[in-house]
């Protein structure tokens, strides 16, 4: 789901937008990128990989002071 659609979003009775929640879902995304790579399923590693960085990139970009080196 692109981070801007996470920011509209809740979660039950939750009030709080799960865009908070987008750099752990990146770091999912990474880390199951990484066993895919360690099985050589190289396709769908590149997925996932590519899918962490778009999140990154929009959270870098949104709250460059948290995510930015």
């Amino acid at each position: 789901m692109p981070l801007k659609q996470l920011q509209n979003t809740t979660f039950g009775n939750c009030s709080q937008p799960l865009y908070g929640d987008a750099a752990y879902v990146a770091m999912t995304l990474n880390n199951l990128a990484n066993l895919q790579q360690d099985t050589n399923e190289f396709e769908a590693a590149e997925r996932g990989y590519r899918e962490a960085l778009q999140i990154r990139r929009e959270l870098a970009e949104t709250n460059p002071q948290v995510f930015l080196p």
